[in-house]
């Protein structure tokens, strides 16, 4: 059996909050994150989550990856696009691009779609969608 001063031990002093914690004051959790830029996760005294707050989360580079469902529907959609007349001339462009350009424009549409889906400022307008 573990020792549980062991295990605080090695918990940080700052920053932290047992998972029940969390559980049971998630709006804490996030206020902190925010205010700090990441919170602990601790389980049995040891960290094993960080939270973090979205302007950390994009100073590291990180985005989440797509789902294939995700991905597929993008595709659906990047091809309707392709039939309105704003769209002529992008499938000659698709079929000419390499697989490594299709797998870059993929993760560059799903980016977008996810900071237009959390309301964040986008690069560029959706081209042949209308309101």
């Amino acid at each position: 059996m573990s020792n549980p001063a062991k295990h605080r031990e090695s918990a940080p002093a700052t920053g932290a909050f047992t998972a029940t914690e969390a559980q049971n004051s998630f709006g804490r959790v996030l206020d902190e994150a925010n205010r700090k830029g990441f919170v602990y996760i601790l389980k049995y005294g040891k960290p094993t989550a960080v939270v973090q707050s979205i302007e950390n989360f994009r100073a590291s580079g990180g985005h989440p990856s797509p789902s294939l469902a995700e991905l597929a529907a993008q595709y659906d959609d990047m091809v309707e696009r392709m039939q309105v007349a704003q769209g002529e001339g992008a499938v000659e462009r698709f079929f000419s691009m390499s697989p490594e350009e299709i797998g870059r424009a993929a993760v560059d549409a799903a980016t977008q779609r996810a900071a237009e889906a959390a309301g964040l400022p986008t690069k560029r307008a959706r081209v042949g969608k209308s309101a």
